[in-house]
């Protein structure tokens, strides 16, 4: 089977979590919107970005804690909501995500770069939806330009004490800096029982403290640094096609999408830039598995 078969295998599971996903914000009066590339595969293709093998929803800090706030019962049994603070070690990110229970993907990237310290093993995690929480920005630039750098620095910390750096497979570039988050993330889960939930919860507490301005920005990428809206941009939210539902999308998303991609983001970008993980091991969580050049250590490696 092709990867791009397998992509859209991928694409067809995350459309699935994706109803869930709104079936609980709608019965929870929680607002939520697409971004990123799943704003652009919604407004260029009507769906996913042929490409593309995640979903990103945006949404604003309140809302996120009733979402928190959900029971898991209400998932169900095939999907979960995985905030910073909780333990699951296939969580690495400073930014909640949804995911697939039972499902596991791995790339290259994945082996090389990481190990599961409570395994050994090389890192793998599962179909996921990314939710990108938007905050109200502090009223002066200089603040606000220290909060992207804080986030930045915890964002590197937390993946540090949830994963082990793998160096085996370091460039000699870049074997120090592996090292050195290694040290960290080893004296770090030897001093603190749980250092990712004081990382998340100390970054949580400095963005609200500073958050009094008019203007609203997500922190969790460096790509969202001087990308910001007034509230009015973003509410009240609208409706377009996303394969076979309807999605809710900012207010301007075209100011959205031309900040995110400029003014051609209509256009198709050359057929080397279209990118997307190479995955070499999917689960897909519904009996499906597939392995994909194999490499020692991935999980399609083992026997």
């Amino acid at each position: 089977m092709q990867d791009k078969n397998i992509i859209r295998e991928i694409q067809l599971e995350g459309i699935k979590m994706l109803h869930r996903f709104d079936e609980i914000c709608k019965k929870h009066d929680i607002r939520y919107f697409a971004c990123d590339g799943t704003l652009l595969g919604a407004i260029r293709h009507n769906g996913y970005i042929p490409w593309d093998d995640d979903l990103d929803i945006g949404i604003m800090r309140e809302d996120m804690k009733k979402l928190a706030s959900v029971p898991k019962e209400e998932w169900g049994d095939m999907y979960e909501l995985i905030t910073s603070d909780m333990p699951d070690i296939k969580h690495d990110k400073l930014f909640p995500r949804v995911y697939i229970k039972n499902s596991r993907i791995q790339s290259g990237r994945d082996v090389k770069n990481w190990i599961d310290p409570t395994t050994g093993k090389a890192w793998n995690t599962s179909i996921m939806l990314d939710i990108f929480v938007f905050d109200r920005m502090p009223e002066n630039k200089a603040d606000y330009d220290k909060v992207c750098s804080d986030t930045d620095s915890a964002s590197k910390k937390y993946t540090s004490v949830k994963l082990k750096a793998n160096c085996k497979f370091a460039p000699n570039a870049d074997f120090v800096k592996r090292l050195i988050k290694g040290i960290y993330g080893s004296f770090s889960r030897m001093t603190n029982k749980e250092p990712w939930k004081k990382i998340y919860e100390s970054h949580v507490n400095m963005i609200e403290k500073v958050g009094t301005g008019d203007k609203i920005s997500c922190y969790y990428d460096s790509y969202y640094h001087d990308f910001y809206f007034d509230e009015s941009d973003i509410f009240p939210l609208g409706e377009v096609k996303f394969e076979d539902m309807m999605i809710p999308v900012p207010k301007d998303y075209l100011k959205f999408l031309t900040k995110a991609y400029g003014p051609t983001y209509m256009e198709f970008p050359p057929e080397e830039d279209r990118y997307h993980i190479n995955f070499i091991y999917a689960d897909l969580g519904n009996g499906k598995k597939y392995v994909i050049d194999p490499i020692p250590g991935s999980l399609g490696a083992e026997k």
